[in-house]
């Protein structure tokens, strides 16, 4: 018996399993490092799609958002169209921005306009359905994608009056130890049956020009821009107010 070569081969196989550990041990580091790195890249692209100061979808967000619920909201207009029911839409493109947002920034500085900012998107968010897209375009301008909203759904998600009556789109906040109301005006253009996630730019558009309406009407309110084959460009938007 070869006691001098076996103590040589133990070593060598303790030496090897040394070295295997260690390696083990590099490899799970590197696989923790690879994993950080994937959580960092998902972080990364994730705050690309999101507004910093309100936490909803910025317009990047909403784009993408828009390819899932835009197609699933066609669909649902189409079937709805097969069974013969009228006034049937594929969904809507709300457009919305805070009333007197400006004066309220002048007079009481950025820190207090960012809040009321804040404000609005959590006040939006828990008004819109699970299945609505909620963002912030920019400045104090949001868009919500509504998903499957027939006209009548609509006239009933912007007329919800009690008595007495309560506004639909507005909340209270607290300046300068005042409460003070916060409204929104806005614009709602109706997915038109042959649009598509491609049209989205244009339905923004639409609702734009009627939110525009709603602030030469008066502020405090939500026009619908319907388009009609022949009519002036007046004709073509019915408004909700959301207060009298």
């Amino acid at each position: 018996m070869n006691v001098e070569n076996d103590s040589n081969a133990i070593e060598s196989v303790e030496s090897l399993r040394a070295k295997l550990e260690e390696q083990g041990k590099i490899i799970a580091a590197l696989n923790i490092e690879l994993q950080n790195e994937k959580e960092k890249s998902k972080n990364a692209e994730e705050m690309s799609r999101t507004d910093f100061l309100t936490g909803l979808k910025n317009r990047r967000g909403m784009e993408e958002a828009a390819k899932y619920i835009l197609p699933e909201a066609i669909a649902e207009g189409h079937a709805d169209q097969r069974k013969g029911e009228k006034k049937i839409t594929n969904g809507a493109v709300l457009y919305l921005d805070i009333d007197h947002f400006k004066e309220i920034n002048d007079q009481y500085g950025h820190p207090i306009g960012n809040r009321i900012i804040q404000e609005a998107a959590a006040f939006l968010t828990r008004s819109m359905r699970p299945n609505d897209v909620v963002a912030r375009a920019g400045g104090d301008e949001f868009v919500v994608i509504l998903n499957g909203a027939t006209e009548k759904i609509i006239e009933k998600f912007f007329d919800r009056s009690t008595d007495p009556p309560q506004p639909r789109f507005g909340f209270t906040t607290s300046i300068d130890g005042r409460e003070q109301r916060i409204s929104f005006s806005g614009g709602i253009a109706l997915v038109q049956p042959k649009e598509t996630v491609a049209d989205l730019n244009q339905m923004i558009d639409r609702a734009d020009k009627a939110l525009y309406q709603s602030k030469a009407a008066g502020l405090d309110r939500i026009t619908m821009f319907t388009p009609m084959e022949t009519s002036s460009d007046s004709d073509n938007f019915s408004a909700y107010k959301t207060q009298e």
